[in-house]
């Protein structure tokens, strides 16, 4: 079977199989509660609290300049045919899950977190907005629940040289909290239709990688991989970290008429590194913006023997 995405989200994937598993075996099935998540849905939006949510996210992110995405290499064009490129993420998950506890955040937080760093360096600008996936599932009823439901929702942070990556993942993790309690308010989505965004706004999404099915109980399933042919891009970019038995894994969906696949690639090699060099100071001391940079340059670590080149240099070619 194939379902097609404005019917369901990755969250959906897993909560079918296991409920197929379950017929299977002759269990109950959880009460599924989508149309009540409509209806709340439909009547949040008269409500009180839609008013404040949408005051939250308007007096955070409006007015600011912000730079939303990857450079692209192409501006005008009306094409956008999708784009893919993966690649597998070498980082030992224990300093990951180190610096989940030293800094209190999630594994999601880290990744976006990462992703605004890398932006910033790759852009060379400050002030980066991007966007992360939440699944909707706010209730816990809604777990057992298929369909549509997540939100995409902002982030992001005005760097200075000396902003410690320990201030930027609290100030991830605080506007993922504050995002998360005002998701009745559909911020991207309704400013993406007005278009009162600035520019397309490039997404972020880690999840537990929906392709790990093979171990589930009494089941043999393989998940075959279907490529679109001529597919249209609906994001300028969707950065995917999947993490499963497999490891973790870049997985990015883009425009392709705006980005050639060496910048691409450029970006995720960046991306990574980034990823290294946070997980590697995950200590209370942590690392400053103005140092992450040096060490992409190679300027906070003992010279190379060879006039080998900074990582940047072989980056950018300079």
């Amino acid at each position: 079977f194939d379902v097609h995405h404005t019917l369901f989200d990755g969250t959906s994937f897993k909560v079918l199989m296991a409920d197929v598993v379950k017929a299977y075996m002759g269990m109950d099935l959880d009460p599924d509660y989508y149309y009540l998540m409509l209806k709340q849905r439909e009547d949040a939006v008269n409500s009180k609290y839609y008013e404040e949510a949408k005051e939250y996210f308007e007096g955070r992110y409006d007015g600011d300049d912000w730079s939303t995405h990857p450079e692209v290499d192409v501006k005008d064009t009306r094409e956008n045919e999708i784009g893919k490129a993966a690649m597998d993420l070498d980082v030992n998950p224990e300093l990951i899950s180190a610096a989940e506890k030293t800094f209190r955040i999630s594994k999601n937080e880290f990744f976006i977190t990462t992703a605004l760093i890398a932006t910033a360096i790759y852009n060379k600008k400050n002030k980066i907005q991007l966007s992360w996936i939440y699944n909707g599932r706010e209730d816990l009823n809604l777990m057992a629940t298929a369909g549509l439901l997540f939100r995409e929702l902002p982030v992001g942070i005005s760097f200075t040289e000396d902003m410690n990556i320990i201030d930027m993942f609290a100030s991830v993790h605080e506007q993922v909290q504050k995002g998360i309690e005002h998701s009745v308010y559909p911020y991207v989505e309704i400013g993406a239709k007005q278009g009162t965004l600035e520019s397309a706004m490039a997404t972020l999404l880690y999840q537990q990688d929906i392709r790990d099915v093979e171990g589930m109980p009494g089941m043999n399933i393989t998940n075959i991989p279907i490529r679109q042919n001529k597919g249209a891009s609906e994001n300028i970019l969707d950065m995917q970290v999947l993490d499963g038995s497999k490891g973790l894994q870049f997985a990015f969906d883009y425009t392709a008429s705006r980005y050639k696949p060496e910048s691409i690639e450029k970006f995720q090699k960046l991306f990574s590194k980034v990823i290294d060099i946070a997980a590697e100071n995950a200590t209370q001391t942590g690392i400053s913006f103005k140092e992450i940079k040096d060490e992409l340059a190679g300027r906070r670590k003992k010279p190379q023997a060879g006039g080998k080149k900074s990582f940047l240099a072989r980056l950018f070619g300079r």
